[in-house]
């Protein structure tokens, strides 16, 4: 994966934080993004986001058990649970054509947003 990953949107930062253990960089943490939603956080309209730390990328990768979500030609979308042996294969290759995470251990995964690398 290539790019910076970030959630715009502090609600998915704080989900995200809390059911997955995303990390942030620049000291975002699950504090912060719920403190984002309230009346005095940080405005996101204008760029600004919680990015990704380093060190969470790998979160980012598709798991055994995972759903992905992923766009076929001709519009058609396709949601499938990854097994064992695909989630080695397939998964990375599902990300790279467009695809993303949208559940993990029965949990909704947000997937973040991207700058070009």
């Amino acid at each position: 994966m290539t790019g910076r990953y970030f959630y715009r949107d502090p609600l998915a930062a704080a989900w995200m934080a809390k059911h997955h253990e995303i990390k942030f960089a620049n000291g975002d943490s699950l504090r912060s993004a719920c403190e984002a939603v309230g009346m005095y956080g940080r405005d996101m309209s204008n760029g600004g986001g919680f990015y990704i730390h380093p060190d969470s990328l790998h979160l980012l990768e598709p798991q055994v058990g995972d759903v992905l979500y992923s766009k076929i030609k001709d519009g058609i979308s396709v949601e499938e649970l990854i097994s064992d042996e695909r989630a080695a294969q397939t998964g990375p290759h599902i990300i790279q054509r467009g695809g993303r995470i949208i559940q993990r251990n029965g949990v909704a995964f947000h997937w973040p947003e991207s700058e070009a690398a």
